[in-house]
């Protein structure tokens, strides 16, 4: 991923924490089957 302009603003009641992660990296991160599937699939896209 590539940062293309813009700013963060996270909604603070959502969210935690910001980080950057390789894809091969992030599905140890996550916490939900839902989320893991979702970068699973977006890998494969991506491939």
């Amino acid at each position: 991923f590539k940062e293309v302009g813009g700013k963060i603003a996270p909604q603070v009641s959502e969210v935690d924490d910001v980080r950057w992660f390789p894809l091969d990296e992030i599905v140890t991160k996550l916490a939900y089957p839902d989320e893991k599937k979702l970068i699973s699939r977006s890998k494969d896209l991506l491939s």
